[in-house]
């Protein structure tokens, strides 16, 4: 299958793009944008991941086909479960299901936005909350998928059992590596290193998920925040 991609699509709302299936997506809603692409609500009730054209690669496509032809559906994971297309038939995102809810990083993991933010939890809706993250990653664990980058923007929390895994096609499937990695949650060994050149084994993910335990039930504390 040859792919092509456009090399100028702007993302705006109210444009129109086609899901694999040929259905028209409406762009309705602007969620997010950051480095690699922009995150849209939709007609469809799905959102959409559209790419800045630098960042959409032959190798960004396949390893979203894999994903997509494994039909992984685990509530709380937005999973990509379709590529979107611009009028031209050039792949420009993908669809994923909508989350909600606020960051760790900006509602857990200090203790005065835990506090602005889940104003009435006490130390067992924390553990309800590590749970909840626990039990989403032992999915993806069993369905031979490491998340590489376990980065606490990524992670989205409505209330201790309502958690969102977003991002979720940097993550290292097969052969394919996750290209990112974020400094607090990479273990020594690996610090400095390029992730694009190798595959994280579940030992490495095993350091990142303790730190996020970690810094879950001591909220934003990295375990190494303090020497001697």
């Amino acid at each position: 299958m040859s792919d092509t991609f456009s090399t100028n699509f702007k993302a705006e709302i109210g444009k129109t793009l086609l899901s694999d299936s040929g259905q028209q997506i409406r762009l309705i809603k602007r969620i997010s944008s950051g480095g690699e692409g922009e995150i849209f609500q939709t007609s469809s009730g799905f959102a959409a991941k559209i790419y800045h054209p630098e960042n959409l690669r032959h190798t960004t496509v396949s390893k979203l086909r894999l994903m997509i032809s494994r039909k992984i559906s685990i509530p709380g994971v937005c999973w990509p479960c379709g590529l979107l297309k611009d009028g031209k038939q050039q792949i420009v995102g993908y669809l994923m299901p909508m989350a909600s809810g606020k960051t760790l990083q900006h509602s857990i993991f200090s203790k005065p936005l835990l506090l602005k933010n889940f104003p009435g939890w006490k130390r067992q809706d924390l553990v309800k909350l590590a749970l909840s993250c626990l039990k989403r990653i032992k999915k993806l664990h069993d369905c031979g998928i490491l998340l590489g980058d376990i980065n606490p923007l990524n992670f989205l929390v409505e209330d201790p059992e309502s958690v969102w895994l977003v991002d979720t096609d940097s993550y290292q499937i097969e052969n394919y590596c996750c290209p990112v990695g974020t400094v607090n949650f990479t273990p020594p060994e690996l610090q400095g290193r390029d992730f694009n050149t190798f595959l994280r084994t579940p030992v490495h993910e095993h350091f990142a998920v303790a730190t996020l335990l970690f810094m879950i039930l001591l909220p934003g504390k990295p375990p190494y925040a303090h020497c001697g």
